[in-house]
């Protein structure tokens, strides 16, 4: 796939991340360029069965407030967000929304 460069330029770099445990949460902000505001934490994957039972259906619903978030989490996220918002401000780039990803070890 990637040496038949299927995918193009795409395909000429690959990133190892490390593995991250835990629950994800996505933290949306409204952005005006300037300041940002953090909407409720919400997790966007469901299992197929009633009770949390068989697979992930890959993201065919969504709840908010994501309960595992805690408080400090939700500082840490409002925070990245603002310096985020604020750095992109300084390069002469508006924000309009910006998508973060936590994740909280078991």
């Amino acid at each position: 796939m990637m040496l038949d460069t299927e995918f193009g330029d795409a395909g000429t770099e690959v990133v190892i991340e490390e593995r991250l445990w835990g629950e994800e949460v996505s933290c949306l902000a409204f952005c005006d360029g300037t300041r940002a505001i953090c909407m409720p934490p919400a997790q966007d994957h469901k299992r197929v069965f009633e009770g949390d039972k068989g697979l992930n259906t890959g993201g065919m619903g969504a709840y908010a407030p994501a309960p595992c978030l805690t408080e400090s989490l939700q500082k840490e996220a409002q925070a990245l967000v603002e310096r985020t918002v604020r750095a992109m401000a300084q390069e002469g780039t508006a924000a309009l929304l910006l998508l973060v990803k936590c994740h909280q070890n078991p």
